[in-house]
């Protein structure tokens, strides 16, 4: 997958006690140039370092956002936030609000998240982007009922800021695949 995207990369097999092996990339590019001049010894203990830091997984994130092909991952992302946030407000209504008005945001939020994961295999995809959109339009009425049901006390302005801003990346990906919404 790393060279799908040429990305540089090293990979160190086994433990320092054993006698690691390092492979470097190699694809013609300077960076791999590079890469292999350096020793062994480099690599591992950046590597090391790398992972005691956290800055790995980090690194793989801000190269998969500063990739402009990645909009299904931002969405998808942006879904599961708030997803759980609905998700924690529904848990702490009152009962008669949560099996009401609660199950509908529910199930809205949970037919949102299957198109969201399902649109990259998807083979109709303008159809399934505009069954997402009109869910989230549905979500963002729901949402502004909240404030006029009695007992009922979360932060509606940041949930529709969130339902907004969702609606936005569909709306960008229903452009770029050249559909009117």
């Amino acid at each position: 997958m790393v060279e799908e995207f040429g990305i540089p990369y090293v990979v160190s097999l086994g433990s320092l006690a054993e006698g690691r092996t390092v492979y470097v990339s190699d694809q013609g590019d300077t960076n791999a140039a590079v890469l292999s001049a350096v020793s062994d010894k480099v690599i591992e203990e950046v590597i090391e370092d790398l992972k005691q830091r956290g800055e790995v997984n980090k690194a793989s994130a801000k190269q998969l956002l500063a990739n402009p092909d990645t909009s299904g991952f931002k969405l998808k992302s942006q879904a599961q936030d708030l997803d759980m946030q609905l998700l924690q407000d529904i848990i702490k209504m009152p009962r008669d609000l949560r099996v009401s008005y609660g199950e509908n945001v529910r199930v809205c939020m949970g037919r949102i998240m299957l198109g969201i994961f399902s649109y990259g295999t998807e083979d109709n995809k303008p159809a399934l982007l505009r069954l997402i959109s009109a869910d989230v339009d549905l979500l963002k009425h729901y949402l502004s009922q909240a404030p006029r049901l009695s007992n009922l006390k979360f932060a509606f302005e940041h949930r529709v800021g969130l339902a907004v801003e969702l609606g936005r990346l569909l709306g960008g990906l229903i452009r770029s695949v050249g559909v009117r919404p």
